[in-house]
């Protein structure tokens, strides 16, 4: 039987002591694996019972937080404010030879349950043991900790590093540095945490942990981060996949040496297809190969490669555009025909834009441009205004776009048409 708070009195009954008092007031705090218990932490926000080191001079700033020691079944956890910054103690000299680890805790006294003679909080210095690979000291009953304070040999600096745990809320979202510090915790169904070095919500469902939040991942060989393709894996909680597919653009066509009075021009590559889909993660393996379409490559005097397909598996596909042609050197009219925009794919296709057609009459002509993807612009050609004229094709634009065809008029080395811009996969998973 217990006395539920909040109840009047009559005739003395109910009294609460400070015991039932602690174990009813744990309702509100994060559990941390004792009945009668919460997690011991500090409230997030500000800098409350940050440790800073000054010369020697350590300092406490002031702050709230919970400590549990567990010393018996029904003690109940504390509720600590420390109304103004502490100065627990100088930091003890460095050692001549050895470094050394010591660190600040915040502690609680309670005679009741310690026998310590004692009914405080306040925060305290523990010095280490200096040696070759030192240990910190133990973090005692009663106490959390709020930093270690690494002491290398003498002259070198000492450095805080910040080791507060955190305390929410019962039902709140619990900072965490890391999954070591996730993992360590007692879970249960429901119990939400903020991954400080993800900058992500997770959740434990009972049977493992999954993140609350949309993630892309993305695979190029531009840009960030830099993959080219590789390995999807099926995160644990998935349940859709959006992907978007984009083709490599086609490269424009290269342009031929010429003598004075002629012209050799390249069409433009066509732009990558594009192609996405939302999938039912239930229906993926645990893995998905991923390969992103390469862009075509030009080539003096010749045409424009294709460009790559992108895949992520069979489940979406994105065709690369074709590449341009060219046509060698002439003194009459002609024109080249630009490269096939990427038509071909799996999923919702966008087809690309095909490359521009050249033309050239005597020694005056156009390269043409390149043709635009979903996601990238193509290259833009060159006109041949006085001669000799000898220009490289310019590059398709990221990601997907065609390259510019290659212009040589009058009397001119030949030269390479412009190369197509790579492809890119995007995966989003939603949990």
């Amino acid at each position: 039987m217990a006395d539920p708070l909040w109840i009047n009195a009559s005739a003395g009954s109910p009294a609460y002591s400070a015991a039932e008092l602690r174990q009813a007031m744990a309702l509100a705090l994060t559990y941390g694996g004792r009945a009668m218990g919460a997690r011991g932490g500090v409230r997030p926000g500000g800098t409350q019972l940050q440790v800073s080191l000054a010369g020697s001079t350590i300092t406490v700033k002031a702050g709230v937080a919970c400590v549990d020691p567990g010393l018996t079944t029904p003690q109940g956890p504390y509720w600590v404010a420390l109304p103004a910054d502490e100065t627990p103690g100088p930091l003890t000299a460095a050692d001549a030879t050895n470094p050394r680890k010591d660190i600040v805790i915040l502690r609680v006294y309670d005679n009741d349950e310690d026998s310590s003679g004692l009914r405080l909080a306040r925060s305290e210095y523990l010095a280490g043991v200096a040696g070759s690979s030192p240990a910190e000291p133990a973090v005692p009953a009663g106490a959390i900790r709020l930093a270690t304070i690494d002491v290398p040999a003498s002259p070198g600096a000492p450095a805080v590093t910040d080791r507060r745990p955190f305390v929410v809320g019962s039902g709140g979202i619990l900072p965490v540095r890391d999954q070591a510090e996730r993992d360590a915790l007692p879970a249960y169904g429901g119990l939400h945490v903020w991954r400080m070095d993800l900058r992500r919500v997770e959740v434990h469902d009972s049977a493992g942990w999954r993140t609350v939040a949309a993630q892309t991942q993305v695979y190029s060989t531009v840009g960030a981060p830099p993959t080219g393709g590789g390995t999807w894996s099926k995160p644990f909680g998935a349940r859709s996949v959006y992907v978007r597919c984009q083709g490599g653009g086609g490269a424009g066509g290269g342009a031929a040496t010429n003598a004075g009075g002629s012209a050799s021009v390249g069409a433009g590559g066509g732009g990558g297809a594009y192609a996405e889909d939302l999938i039912d993660a239930s229906t993926l393996p645990a893995s998905v190969t991923v390969t992103v379409g390469a862009g075509g490559a030009g080539a003096a005097g010749a045409a424009g490669g294709d460009g790559g397909t992108s895949r992520f598996g069979t489940y979406v596909t994105a065709d690369g555009g074709g590449g341009g042609t060219v046509r060698a050197t002439s003194a009459v009219a002609f024109g080249a025909e630009g490269g096939a925009g990427g038509q071909v794919g799996t999923g919702v296709v966008f087809s690309g834009s095909a490359g521009e057609a050249a033309w050239a009459d005597g020694a005056l002509g156009c390269s043409g441009s390149g043709g635009g993807s979903h996601l990238g612009g193509g290259g833009r050609g060159s006109r041949s205004i006085s001669q000799p004229t000898s220009a490289a094709g310019a590059p398709g634009g990221r990601y997907g776009g065609g390259g510019a065809g290659a212009i040589t008029a009058g009397a001119g080395a030949a030269a390479a048409g412009g190369a197509g811009a790579q492809g890119v996969v995007l995966v989003t998973t939603y949990f």
